[in-house]
């Protein structure tokens, strides 16, 4: 999958989250990142309300700060978001 349309959603300056598009020939799925506990994000499906671990983004980079659209970003097996 790539990532489409990256935006940072800020308050007052300060970054609170970041959504895209993952994109993937005629599949569009809309997301919000979010930072887990030990520092990793997880992509969130703002449809289907499924937890993505991401395995990586681009040549491995960490930080969100360095992803940019057109980056391929793999994802681990969806996760059930507990109520």
């Amino acid at each position: 999958m790539k990532i489409q349309n990256l935006c940072e959603h800020r308050t007052n300056g300060i970054v609170d989250y970041y959504t895209a598009d993952l994109v993937e020939n005629e599949t569009t799925i809309p997301v919000k990142f979010s930072m887990t506990g030990n520092r990793e994000y997880i992509a969130y499906n703002l449809k289907t309300e499924m937890i993505y671990p991401i395995e990586s983004v681009g040549n491995k980079k960490l930080d969100i700060k360095d992803w940019r659209d057109g980056d391929e970003i793999v994802l681990v097996v969806a996760i059930p978001q507990n109520n």
